[in-house]
């Protein structure tokens, strides 16, 4: 072990009760690495009933499938006792709600104490019952997903789906809420910018600015559009290749678990190419992925800027690009190797 993953392993000892501001300084200015990854995204499933135009569905190549309750209580049971943990994600590259043990999934985690339970959703499934047992579930917090404020914007953008469900579902969820005299799940209004519904920016913020509340917590949210690695291409690539570039920071506190127990460093990588490990293993754990050489070989890529050894990383657009290198290579120059080592 060398001087800075002894020093890592001490920091790790006092960073979980640091505020979050002093815990963020952490992972995205040192790189430091937590004991146990703080956020952990869970895709209960990747199925989707959306074809939004700016997902990648259709690049998806791995199975469509759930993740069984038996492997969901074996994380919960894990993450319980570890006070690292501050976030459990019950999401992934799905819609959560065709997950229909989420609610009893949601109860279990809660049962088992862990802090901040959250999802994003489009609310197109979202049932007055389904909200309801959400809601006295204990759920923390939610984020609806809605990029239209008329008919004809929103299912040009969130294809498959009716304006008018979606809608009706998120304002009953509210009202349920509300009727329950509760203050819990604090609600997100995710907006995405873009071509197709800037012109009805401010008609959307009007839409849902009256069932906002802030005592509750309740917000609104610009998201950005981005690639998922190299699903999409919104942000150009290799303009930034051929500048500095330093780590994105997620390998250094979160986790992404795919619905078969694939653990991944990375919440943007859809087809789930970089595999840590599998926690559904006999004998394997959050925790022995986490530290296991796989991971920390990873992290350490990651800390030296060494991201054309890994190929889905070296074309993200999620790298932070710190300076303007030197100027671009000749265009007879050979293209670098991208190899993806951990797959």
């Amino acid at each position: 072990m060398d001087l800075r993953e002894s020093a890592e392993r001490m920091a790790g000892y006092l960073v979980p009760w640091l505020p979050r501001h002093a815990r963020m300084f952490y992972y995205f200015r040192l790189l430091g690495s937590a004991r146990f990854p703080e956020i952990i995204h869970i895709e209960n499933t990747n199925a989707c009933n959306a074809k939004c135009i700016m997902c990648p569905r259709d690049e998806l190549v791995r199975p469509i499938g759930a993740m069984p309750m038996e492997l969901f209580q074996k994380i919960i049971d894990e993450c319980a006792t570890r006070p690292e943990v501050k976030e459990m994600h019950l999401h992934g590259f799905g819609e959560a709600l065709l997950d229909k043990r989420l609610a009893q999934k949601l109860r279990y985690a809660k049962s088992k104490k862990i802090r901040k339970t959250y999802f994003v959703t489009t609310g197109s499934l979202l049932t007055q019952e389904l909200g309801r047992d959400l809601i006295l579930g204990g759920l923390d917090a939610i984020k609806f997903s809605f990029y239209g404020a008329s008919k004809a914007t929103y299912e040009k953008i969130q294809r498959q789906l009716t304006f008018e469900t979606s809608r009706d579902n998120i304002r009953n969820f509210f009202e349920t809420r509300k009727r329950l005299g509760r203050r819990n799940p604090s609600v997100t209004m995710q907006i995405v910018p873009m071509p197709e519904n800037q012109h009805e920016y401010h008609d959307l913020r009007a839409m849902w600015e009256p069932y906002l509340d802030p005592a509750c917590g309740d917000h609104f949210e610009d998201f950005f559009l981005h690639n998922w690695v190299d699903g999409r291409t919104y942000n150009p690539r290799d303009a930034w290749k051929r500048q500095r570039r330093i780590s994105c920071s997620m390998p250094f506190h979160l986790i992404q678990i795919h619905w078969n127990g694939d653990i991944g460093p990375c919440i943007y990588d859809s087809n789930g190419t970089l595999v840590m490990g599998n926690v559904s293993a006999p004998g394997m754990s959050i925790a022995s992925i986490w530290e296991g050489e796989t991971f920390r070989a990873f992290r350490a890529m990651h800390r030296n800027g060494e991201f054309e050894k890994i190929a889905t990383c070296n074309n993200c657009d999620q790298l932070r690009v710190v300076e303007t290198a030197s100027p671009p290579a000749p265009a007879d120059a050979p293209a670098p190797v991208e190899i993806t080592v951990l797959s």
